[in-house]
């Protein structure tokens, strides 16, 4: 069978070490491991001094960021990165174009609408759904009208990452008219993570408290999104016979960390950590038995599918890409409601041992049935025949 091949482009990318970059490495390495497909990963996002990746079939351009000004690089950057990109189109005859996200809503703009047969966009959340369309920046106003403009009437096929931000787009993006939202076909491909390093034959609970973890940005914006404020309320809520049967552990860094901590003062039983690397976070979640997410908007966090691959607990707020993450493995709160989340953290301390163990064996069968590296390489091998016609 002839290989095939397949363009990326994605707004960061290695070395940048963030949820975003990962989740498009992570399909990047899935697709290319698992089908026979070499693939050209278009990016702009700067190498630096690191040393470009070497794997076998991939291939990756870098896009130069020529006007720096903030004023104007948004738009004059991504006018040449599209001319750019169309070079290497008409250059290289490639089967399928998938664009990650639609945070350059100027370079998807300026590619031909032709070209959207086989071009898909994956939403992934918060920056080019909620912040995009909530927020009153420049940047953001521009993308929702490009978006709103524009992309809707050139789009064929979107993806997300997750059921929420599907319905979102048809809300916002469409603004729920019907006729336009029956031109686009919608598909879910999840991210995934990589459990080489994950080893887990042992669901017990083995300390009188339950280890709980919640990790995210301590700055202004990434409280209003992460809702590490609500976290604490719930837990000032909490009566004491509650509270001590957690063993709480904050991880995370900016402006409001001072004061979160000085929120937590007369909380014995909580652990403030600025920073772990990775290996560092999932040996503690491997020894973790509770994974909180407090957030009032998310994605399909790359933190949460540690969590379940790592056989946590999870208390989620039901939002935006968690609500597809608790299924008999935890439970969900109202997101931004302190008294729901000070609720679900009662029921579970007061849980059975054998249930808790249940709930943790469960996380992890979730994230094997529906989020490991196998399943979202198969879903992108059918999307990829239903698109082209053509088969992996």
């Amino acid at each position: 069978m002839k290989e095939k091949k397949l363009l990326f482009y994605c707004p960061v990318f290695y070395p940048e070490n963030s949820g975003y970059s990962n989740a498009f490495q992570n399909l990047i390495y899935t697709v290319i491991d698992n089908l026979p497909v070499s693939i050209t990963v278009i990016t702009p996002y700067p190498l630096g001094g690191e040393n470009e990746i070497k794997r076998s079939g991939l291939k990756i351009i870098r896009l130069k960021q020529k006007f720096k000004a903030k004023k104007i690089h948004y738009l004059l950057n991504q006018y040449l990165w599209a001319r750019e990109i169309l070079q290497i189109i008409e250059s290289e005859k490639f089967d399928l174009f998938f664009i990650e996200t639609f945070e350059h809503a100027l370079v998807l703009s300026l590619i031909s609408k032709k070209l959207y047969d086989r071009i898909l966009v994956r939403i992934h959340g918060t920056n080019e759904t909620e912040y995009t369309f909530f927020s009153m920046s420049p940047e953001h106003i521009l993308r929702r009208l490009l978006i709103k403009k524009v992309l809707i009437r050139k789009i064929k096929w979107m993806l997300s990452t997750n059921s929420y931000h599907i319905n979102f787009a048809k809300q916002y993006y469409f603004s729920n008219n019907q006729i336009n939202i029956g031109k686009v076909n919608f598909f879910i491909l999840p991210n995934t993570i990589f459990t080489d390093n994950i080893k887990i034959t042992d669901f017990s609970i083995k300390k009188n408290r339950l280890r709980l973890v919640i990790v995210g940005r301590m700055d202004y914006l990434g409280n209003n999104q992460k809702g590490f404020t609500d976290f604490v309320y719930a837990l000032k809520l909490l009566n004491t016979e509650i509270l001590e049967k957690y063993e709480i552990i904050v991880i995370g860094k900016g402006k409001m960390r001072s004061y979160l901590m000085s929120l937590c003062k007369d909380i014995e039983n909580i652990k403030f950590i600025e920073s772990l690397n990775h290996n560092e976070m999932i040996s503690l979640l491997i020894e973790s038995d509770v994974v909180v997410l407090p957030s009032r908007y998310e994605g399909l966090s790359m933190f949460a599918l540690e969590a379940l691959a790592t056989g946590n607990i999870c208390i989620f707020s039901h939002v935006g890409g968690l609500i597809d993450l608790v299924d008999g493995n935890g439970l969900f709160f109202e997101p931004q409601n302190i008294e729901s989340l000070s609720m679900a953290l009662t029921k579970i301390a007061l849980k059975p041992k054998e249930e808790l163990e249940s709930m943790k064996k469960r996380s992890i069968e979730i994230f094997k049935e529906r989020f490991a590296p196998e399943v979202i390489g198969n879903k992108f091998s059918i999307i990829y025949n239903i698109v082209t016609g053509e088969t992996l």
